[in-house]
């Protein structure tokens, strides 16, 4: 791999796990000080007996920055394991050449075994200078080699290559989300049908590989969330028991509401609009909240309506993925000076699409979280002038509470891991210090 680029990649990932520590570091000094740095939410907690959720979610959070640290790791050592592919066999090739003997030092020479208790030694005699020359077997080769060529003794082959660094980044990318048995099955076969997929795809549309692996993905998720919907209990009404406040909102604009009501642990109410259309979606048990608070929650919902959230998300997501694509487009024609031209074309192009996605896909997803946010924000000032903004500050503090959600203490972190702002910015937003 060429040296800048490689370089380039490292201190990207560096980057990114300095953001992770910064995390780390503000959810240890809480742990030690118990102080969350904003009064109101602190006494909030105090007051409604939240404390041990509080523990729970800085926990969670612990957890998923340790991931987070693991799953960098894990890229940096891609990295480097991609590096080392052209060096790697230069030295093997170097390692495996003949020495010869001169002709007029032509020696006799007959193997034989030397025993050390129950190990034996393949040895040789030079009969013309008496001296014992000790053979070293291939065990022995291997043992001393270095543990990066160790593997590249079992990875022999490109094809073993690529689908090690396939298993490999889906294993460490998502192994968190997968750890029940019946998520077995994708851990073995997607990292396998990811390499085919891609590869085929490169074979068959070249540079425009990029478009149609990024619409598949998107079918793909689209299948898995509605895979995880699919089977939990729920209940349709026609909007009427929102409170009543809110259903006369949307009665006297003139359309036709839904609302579902799922069953689930956490408490959360989600919202999607088109045309006239408005599907409410309500998990969990909403009566945690007081009327005032649920009213102020539905006017944050009704904020991303009359904002018009979904199609600027839309496009702004659009905008991230044609940024991707571009990138991956550039890098591809950049490719035999990135991976050693010893892979075949097609296999290099995979190569550097992982190192793209590993390297430069955070901080477009970091642009992609930090619009989410801004949107969130402004959906919370909307509800600050329907109601009492107090309302919508005591109904986020007990939605994430409740629900255990993951508490964060650093902006740069939450915009690189989070869709939505850390409780405490909303607070402030909010005017509850």
């Amino acid at each position: 791999m060429d040296k800048k680029f490689r370089n380039f990649f490292y201190i990207m990932l560096v980057i990114y796990i300095s953001i992770i520590l910064v995390e780390v570091n503000r959810c240890v000094t809480f742990t030690i000080n118990k102080r969350l740095g904003n009064q109101y939410l602190e006494e909030f907690i105090e007051k409604n007996d939240y404390r041990n959720n509080l523990d729970i979610a800085i926990t969670s959070q612990l957890r998923n920055c340790l991931y987070l640290l693991v799953k960098n790791g894990g890229y940096l050592f891609l990295i480097y394991l991609i590096s080392r592919l052209d060096k790697l066999e230069d030295s093997e090739e170097q390692s495996n050449v003949p020495l010869s003997i001169p002709d007029e030092q032509q020696t006799t020479r007959r193997n034989f075994d030397i025993h050390y208790g129950d190990i034996i030694e393949t040895a040789e005699i030079d009969e013309n200078n008496q001296k014992v020359i000790l053979i070293e077997n291939e065990e022995h080769k291997i043992k001393e080699k270095p543990l990066i060529s160790k593997l590249f003794l079992l990875l022999d082959t490109e094809e073993k290559i690529l689908l090690f660094v396939s298993y490999f980044y889906i294993w460490v990318t998502f192994l968190p989300y997968f750890w029940t048995l019946k998520h077995i099955p994708l851990l073995v076969l997607g990292p396998y049908i990811f390499l085919k997929m891609n590869m085929k795809l490169y074979i068959k549309y070249k540079y425009a590989k990029c478009f149609f692996f990024s619409v598949y993905m998107a079918l793909l998720a689209l299948l898995y969330g509605i895979s995880k919907n699919i089977f939990k209990s729920s209940v349709v009404d026609n909007g009427k028991s929102l409170p009543k406040e809110i259903y006369n909102y949307f009665i006297n604009k003139g359309m036709d509401l839904t609302v579902e009501r799922v069953v689930s642990d956490k408490v959360n109410v989600g919202i999607f609009a088109i045309m006239k259309n408005v599907f409410i979606m309500i998990y969990g048990d909403l009566n945690i909240l007081t009327k005032k608070e649920q009213t102020a929650v539905f006017y944050h919902e009704i904020g991303h309506v009359e904002n018009k959230s979904l199609m600027y998300r839309m496009l702004v997501s659009k905008f991230v993925s044609i940024v991707a694509m571009l990138l991956e487009i550039l890098f591809l024609k950049a490719n035999r000076t990135i991976i050693s031209d010893k892979i075949s074309k097609y296999g290099r192009w995979f190569l550097i699409f992982i190192c793209v996605q590993m390297s430069l896909l955070p901080p477009l997803l970091a642009l992609n979280n930090f619009y989410s946010q801004l949107d969130e924000f402004e959906a919370d000032k909307f509800s600050s002038k329907m109601i009492d903004s107090k309302y919508l500050a005591s109904a986020l503090s007990k939605l994430i509470l409740h629900s255990k959600s993951y508490i964060d203490f650093s902006v740069v972190y939450s915009c690189f891991y989070r869709t939505h702002p850390s409780l405490i910015n909303r607070l402030e937003r909010l005017g509850m210090y």
